[in-house]
């Protein structure tokens, strides 16, 4: 039988993997996080724990009061939430008909005051529609 003798490379790896787990084991973890104003620099990494906090799960419920795409009355209606975008058409018949589209600032995107009977283009990027009872 043959006796098997270690290489050199044999020995330093097992050497170096010894090393290692003296380091492993004398590594120190800390159970609370610590302030320090500047950063430190140390030889061995340090731990920081992450904060254990309970988690908290929010549930948004929407309950829509009707169809985006539904024929709307005089009022103020926000785009995306009571008022689909798109373009909308006016079957009224009175003259003073007045609507306006505008945006988050309150600037005015498109309006009309006429005849009714027309069409209204509001954009996805509107944020409010206004109808009046006219119309």
């Amino acid at each position: 039988m043959r006796s098997q003798r270690s290489s050199p490379e044999t020995v330093e790896i097992t050497k170096l993997i010894k090393n290692i787990v003296e380091i492993k084991e004398t590594v120190v973890v800390f159970s609370e996080a610590t302030f320090t104003p500047v950063p430190t620099y140390t030889t061995i990494p340090t731990y920081t724990p992450l904060p254990t906090l309970a988690p908290v799960l929010i549930t948004a419920t929407f309950t829509p009061v009707s169809d985006l795409r539904e024929d709307r009355t005089a009022g103020l209606y926000l785009v995306n939430v009571d008022i689909s975008p798109g373009i909308w058409r006016n079957d009224g018949l009175a003259d003073n008909c007045y609507w306006s589209i505008t945006d988050q600032t309150g600037d005015i995107i498109d309006n009309q005051f006429g005849m009714s009977g027309g069409i209204m283009n509001i954009p996805p990027n509107a944020y409010q529609v206004e109808l009046h009872e006219e119309c």
